[in-house]
């Protein structure tokens, strides 16, 4: 499921999954911290704090898949975006907590902290 030029739309983490093998782009949207921590191999981080200065760095010419740690931040990176009228957007359900759940391989460079994983299986 899509949209563009304005209307919000959301994708299960396995949509995600192929359409990024497929050529999509994925929009982390988190904060460096947490995408230091943990984040899916090929994502762009844009924090969503610094989304309205960085539009430059997003494709037009294919589907952008918004991902955050949950689904909150990145239905409103989503929101934003759409108000633009120049992209494809789907906000990734569940965020990368859902992503890790369901198996799908994520790039972890630091060891993470203490207690960090056990967020993850409470989701």
């Amino acid at each position: 499921m899509s949209v563009s030029g304005g209307a919000a739309s959301e994708a299960d983490v396995r949509e995600a999954f192929v359409a990024l093998q497929n050529g999509a782009f994925l929009l982390d949207v988190r904060t460096e911290s947490e995408h230091a921590a943990v984040h899916v191999d090929g994502s762009i981080l844009i924090p969503l704090q610094q989304l309205a200065r960085s539009l430059g760095q997003l494709p037009v010419d294919r589907p952008i898949y918004v991902m955050c740690r949950s689904g909150h931040r990145s239905s409103i990176a989503v929101q934003q975006l759409a108000a633009k009228h120049l992209y494809t957007l789907l906000n990734v359900r569940g965020g990368i907590s859902a992503w890790i759940a369901a198996g799908l391989p994520v790039e972890c460079p630091t060891p993470p902290e203490r207690g960090f994983w056990s967020w993850f299986k409470r989701r």
